[in-house]
């Protein structure tokens, strides 16, 4: 199993929050979970599988572009695009 630094991919994203990385991470292996006919290799983790794209640059952090979305910080949200 391969080790993630989270703080370094985060630096490496461009995203000042690890914990906004985390939770992006976690809604894209749940989406992938949920889809009707996804099969993956023999011991593979839906997390792994994201963490990988994104290390591999096949996944790419973007900020959202709606202004709606943006925070109380003025601070926009960012999603994942593959």
């Amino acid at each position: 199993m391969k080790f993630y630094d989270i703080d370094e991919m985060a630096k490496k994203l461009g995203i000042d929050n690890k914990y906004l990385l985390t939770t992006l991470v976690s809604g894209r292996a749940r989406s992938i979970s949920e889809q009707k006919g996804r099969i993956l290799e023999e011991e593979e983790k839906y997390i792994s599988v994201v963490l990988d794209d994104l290390d591999e640059e096949r996944l790419s952090v973007v900020p959202a572009t709606k202004p709606s979305q943006e925070t109380s910080e003025g601070k926009e949200d960012v999603g994942l695009e593959a």
